[in-house]
């Protein structure tokens, strides 16, 4: 993650801050911060995934770190942010295993009993890092979720270990999937989503039918996380509109499932594809 690259890369704060204040103001804006932050990962050799991790997201941990909301880095916030817990629901690596774990396993208690190897009910952060690769397989997850398991499969069991005492019982594990796992979008991003979709097909009928995988004109939740990004793939959505998709989608449904009841009628998507956000 984010914090711990900063945080193991120096082990002085300031000289990390040092490098992000460009103009030697003591101050660093979000402009510095978006221009400095790929050369500080360059100067201390992040590897591929860090780097890309900043890319796409330094935007909203530049955001996370301006405490006071001002616009403007001190050091003091900088600091601050580096030494406290991070907000697991707005880690962008665990909001994408949550959504994955989710997404392979309708049931949390077929994933927990694969990862509990011993049958005793409690999962270990041994059990955790020997068992997350063959639930990885299990669940077909493409390369870069494996990778990112490898990678920080510690973190993960970590925040998903709710009373902190190294180990994970089956109701931490489902609280954990279940919980919101990202801030709501914005309504630009919604837009984003909409505009996507309505770009893509130009008969919105087209599109409902392909998230209808079992015919029965209503589209369940189940049916709409499993099939979104196979429509993104097949009308050859972008990188940032497919990574909107992975993050958003329960939201993205709960926007268009108007009268709540769980599924999604053609009516409702036609409606809310429509309708102008305010």
């Amino acid at each position: 993650m984010f914090r711990e690259a900063m945080k193991k890369s120096f082990k002085n704060p300031k000289d990390a801050f040092d490098m992000l204040d460009t103009d030697g103001n003591h101050m660093v804006s979000k402009e510095e911060w978006m221009l400095s932050l790929e050369q500080v990962g360059k100067s201390v050799k992040w590897d591929v995934a860090t780097m890309e991790m900043c890319t796409r997201f330094a935007d909203e941990f530049f955001e996370q770190m301006d405490i006071n909301g001002d616009g403007e880095l001190a050091f003091d916030e900088f600091k601050k942010s580096l030494s406290k817990k991070i907000d697991p629901g707005r880690d962008p690596n665990l909001v994408k295993f949550r959504a994955t774990m989710k997404k392979s396993f309708k049931n949390p208690r077929d994933a927990f009993d694969m990862l509990d190897i011993d049958g005793n009910h409690i999962v270990t952060k041994d059990e955790w890092m020997e068992c997350l690769g063959n639930v990885a397989r299990v669940g077909k997850w493409d390369h870069s979720a494996i990778t990112m398991c490898i990678k920080y499969g510690e973190e993960f069991f970590d925040q998903m270990d709710l009373n902190g005492n190294g180990e994970l019982v089956f109701e931490e594990f489902k609280e954990s999937l279940a919980k919101k796992i990202d801030p709501p979008p914005s309504d630009s991003t919604l837009a984003t989503f909409k505009r996507a979709m309505k770009t893509s097909f130009k008969n919105p009928r087209d599109a409902f039918d392909m998230l209808d995988r079992d015919g029965s004109n209503t589209v369940s939740r189940e049916e709409w996380l499993d099939a979104l990004e196979d429509v993104g793939r097949f009308v050859k959505w972008d990188a940032e509109t497919m990574d909107l998709c992975g993050r958003f989608g329960e939201d993205f449904f709960d926007q268009m499932d108007i009268n709540g009841d769980g599924e999604l009628a053609f009516g409702e998507f036609k409606t809310t594809l429509a309708q102008k956000i305010s």
